[in-house]
């Protein structure tokens, strides 16, 4: 096998997870930042498992050139489009609930927070990892109190479980799918 199967992306996914709950404290703000870093990190690999399930079971056709880039809603929506037509309504019906349009827009928004360059001119976005430019073009980073909430990092959490679990029981049911 040429890439690491399913249940070594969950496994690394769990352990970023752990290292979120570890490294967050809530009553220091400049820990914010580094937990929902992880919780990204939780639902990016999460969801690269489901594509080496699904390629694995042969049930989907998707590229493995996703698995070495950040783009987490790209790879959603390519697992969602290669399904082959034959594989049972089961396990359509669990990817498109979880990569339903909510969640998809909360996999948008929590992978916003990867740093990424800006292009030229264009201001430094809030991230998880680097300095940036606030609202009024003020540099900060993110540790520095008010760059992110108690809130955001609840909610990225909440979302990186949710992928976690559904993408472990999906992959938990390809073997009992490819026996019948």
């Amino acid at each position: 096998m040429l890439d690491p199967p399913a249940h070594l992306w969950l496994s690394q996914a769990h352990s970023d997870f752990c290292a979120a709950k570890r490294v967050y404290q809530a009553d220091d703000d400049s820990t914010y930042c580094q937990a929902i870093a992880k919780y990204q990190q939780v639902v990016e690999k999460s969801v690269k498992a489901l594509a080496a399930g699904l390629q694995d079971a042969k049930i989907a056709q998707v590229s493995r050139s996703h698995y070495y880039k950040h783009d987490v809603e790209r790879l959603a929506q390519a697992i969602r489009h290669s399904l082959a037509p034959k594989n049972v309504n089961e396990i359509h019906s669990k990817v498109a609930e979880l990569f339903n349009e909510h969640y998809r827009e909360e996999i948008r928004i929590l992978s916003s927070f990867a740093p990424h360059r800006p292009p030229p001119g264009a201001p430094h976005q809030r991230n998880t990892e680097y300095p940036f430019q606030n609202a009024n073009g003020d540099w900060t980073a993110p540790a520095i109190p008010k760059s992110f909430n108690s809130q955001e990092v609840t909610r990225f959490k909440d979302l990186a479980v949710r992928i976690w679990q559904r993408c472990n029981k999906i992959i938990s049911a390809l073997p009992r799918l490819n026996q019948t």
